[in-house]
């Protein structure tokens, strides 16, 4: 059941029978290791799902009214926070001026941008990952809080 902050997740056998762990909260479910990095990463998050992938775990969070995917690695390292659809009024306006600069409009009803966090050494680096929808083809672009292309 879709629920917000956190979804209540029903589970049940093949006989009909509700399976063990129905009804609790997701993040019962998920590794101790992950659960801290998410408290360590984004205090005020909640665990609303989790996930295996290819390259290890999507966990969906809650956090400031919005959700969120971490992603992180077989071996419990963070590699990456997707914010997905921003609102354009929250890009910074450096990315918002070289964005228009360039030549490019943002129209809300079809195009989405993204804030990408990431480790980088001791810090946390961010960058906005813009997609155009365009025919014949979609045009991603990728900008540093600073406004600066990023390769």
């Amino acid at each position: 059941m879709d629920r917000e902050p956190t979804d209540i997740i029903l589970y049940y056998n093949a006989d009909g029978s509700q399976h063990p762990g129905s009804g609790s909260d997701p993040s019962a479910q998920i590794p101790q290791e992950i659960r801290q990095m998410v408290t360590a990463q984004y205090p005020d998050a909640h665990i609303v799902e989790m996930n295996r992938t290819a390259q290890g775990y999507e966990i969906q969070l809650w956090l400031n009214n919005a959700e969120a995917d971490m992603h992180v690695d077989t071996n419990y390292q963070w590699l990456f926070t997707e914010f997905e659809d921003m609102a354009w009024t929250s890009v910074p306006e450096a990315v918002v001026n070289s964005f228009t600069q360039e030549g490019y409009t943002f129209n809300p009803r079809e195009d989405d941008v993204d804030r990408i966090e990431y480790p980088n050494g001791t810090e946390t680096g961010v960058y906005y990952r813009i997609e155009l929808d365009r025919e014949p083809i979609d045009l991603i672009l990728v900008y540093n809080p600073d406004g600066s292309k990023r390769s």
